[in-house]
């Protein structure tokens, strides 16, 4: 589905369409609340950023794993790029620590506990979340960029194999498959190289 949304375009894929409503039965509504209000939030951290850097965005695009943002030009260099990157999970925090501030309201705590997992989450070192993408920018300051994707996929391995074994194991402990889900996506996600 696609919209013009005050002049940027802005498209929702069918993926994600499906995930909001699987989430949707899977859950309780207040925690439907809490997703979207952190994932806003979250998100409002990019989009800020990005115009602090003047840049224009052309288009939006909501994916099954959160938001895309293309741009009228090019945030230019690593630097400004793992600012923005690293806005999103600022913004949680930033709310995170607001929420810790009222400790009685089982409504902040609630969120503040959503908050911070998916925070957390969005940290792990693994593309196409915030944690890989700040870590492929740094790589890509630090090193050349054939060495940098090296670098990157060695380390991506590693971070896929540990979350599969986290998720199996809360399987078999009754905890619950979204990690394992989660992992299962994020390797599907990087199976081939030209995210880097």
């Amino acid at each position: 589905m696609e919209f013009d949304f005050f002049g940027t375009e802005l498209y929702i894929s069918p993926a994600a369409l499906a995930m909001a409503a699987l989430f949707y039965y899977m859950t309780n509504p207040i925690s439907v609340f809490f997703v979207l209000i952190s994932i806003s939030v979250h998100e409002a951290g990019h989009l800020l950023a990005v115009k602090m850097f003047k840049e224009k965005i052309r288009a939006v695009s909501i994916e099954a794993w959160g938001l895309s943002i293309r741009y009228a030009g090019e945030v230019s260099g690593e630097g400004e790029k793992l600012i923005c990157t690293l806005a999103g999970p600022g913004a949680g925090m930033v709310l995170y620590f607001f929420c810790g501030f009222f400790p009685r309201s089982a409504f902040l705590s609630g969120l503040a506990d959503m908050t911070f997992a998916f925070t957390l989450i969005n940290l792990f070192p693994c593309r196409p979340l915030d944690g890989g993408n700040a870590l492929y920018c740094i790589l890509r300051m630090c090193f050349p960029y054939k060495r940098a994707d090296r670098i990157m996929r060695s380390i991506l391995n590693t971070a896929l194999s540990i979350f599969l074994l986290t998720g199996l194991v809360f399987v078999c402990s009754n905890k619950g498959a979204s990690l394992l889900l989660i992992a299962v996506y994020l390797g599907y996600f990087n199976m081939s190289d030209e995210y880097l």
